[in-house]
């Protein structure tokens, strides 16, 4: 028996997405819904894993301190009466750098897939990036593209890749999936 893994990009999709990066706790904006939504997961035994490219590290414009004390205060946040574990991955890397872990590539995705042993067909990647669901595709998971963050100007005719499903949120992303899977028992 597999467990059940979502995978969440992080800016864009759980906070706010800046230009100029998310460089230190101060500058954290949980997006409306999210808190609703992680809860949600949890308490139908998902592990949340979030997958996140920062390239502001190798690019000096923070540190992987920084990254680490980001994370520790989005799971502060998120966590109240019900919570689980988050597990971070995430890849410091620019483009050029041509890493494995850095998305559109799915070396993330696999890791956190292998780490927790999720099966990749029923396992989701959640982005709001067309580099989220080629990540999530490579590494043959079911992908939802959210209409928050850069997903805003989301143009299904001129997109290369569909993905699986789109939605306005994390929250209805989440409300679909259990409803769905509440209706096939």
């Amino acid at each position: 028996m597999y467990k059940k893994g979502i995978l969440l990009d992080r800016d864009g999709v759980i906070i706010e997405n800046r230009e100029d990066y998310v460089k230190n706790t101060s500058e954290v904006k949980i997006l409306p819904g999210v808190r609703e939504a992680i809860t949600s997961l949890w308490m139908e035994n998902y592990i949340v894993c979030i997958i996140t490219n920062q390239s502001g590290v190798s690019k000096g414009l923070y540190s992987e301190k920084d990254v680490k004390d980001i994370h520790r205060f989005i799971e502060k946040e998120l966590c109240h009466e019900i919570s689980g574990p988050i597990f971070w991955y995430y890849c410091p890397h620019q483009d050029k750098d041509k890493c494995t872990c850095r998305k559109p590539n799915s070396g993330l995705l696999e890791k956190a897939i292998s780490d927790h042993n999720f099966c990749s067909e029923n396992t989701w990647m959640v982005g709001d990036n067309i580099r989220d669901i080629e990540a999530g595709r490579k590494a043959q998971c079911q992908t939802c593209l959210v209409l928050t963050g850069l997903g805003k100007s989301f143009n299904k005719p001129k997109m290369s890749l569909v993905p699986h499903k789109v939605c306005h949120d994390l929250y209805e992303f989440v409300e679909q999936i259990l409803t769905e899977e509440e209706e096939s028992l």
